[in-house]
């Protein structure tokens, strides 16, 4: 991590393995390294990756059903699964 000169970098290069392994992991990478994480996980970095997301995507996550979706819950949870 400490090769990695910017946040913005550190927080791209830590996001996805975070979210691969099980949450006691990646809790356990952020109590090991609170001082050099706390700075990356946190709101400046969190507010610029906002700004700079159209840059940093790497792919979807997830499911978003709002309640314009009811009655095709279902429907919808087979297209993802397909």
């Amino acid at each position: 991590m400490s090769g990695r000169k910017q946040t913005i970098s550190k927080s791209i290069f830590i996001s996805p393995a975070c979210k691969i392994v099980t949450k006691i992991c990646s809790n356990r990478v952020l109590i090991d390294n609170m001082q050099e994480l706390t700075p990356i996980i946190y709101t400046p970095t969190v507010g610029l990756a906002c700004q700079e997301y159209s840059k940093i995507f790497s792919e979807p996550r997830g499911i978003f059903i709002t309640k314009y979706d009811r009655g095709r819950v279902k429907k919808i949870l087979k297209k993802l699964a397909a």
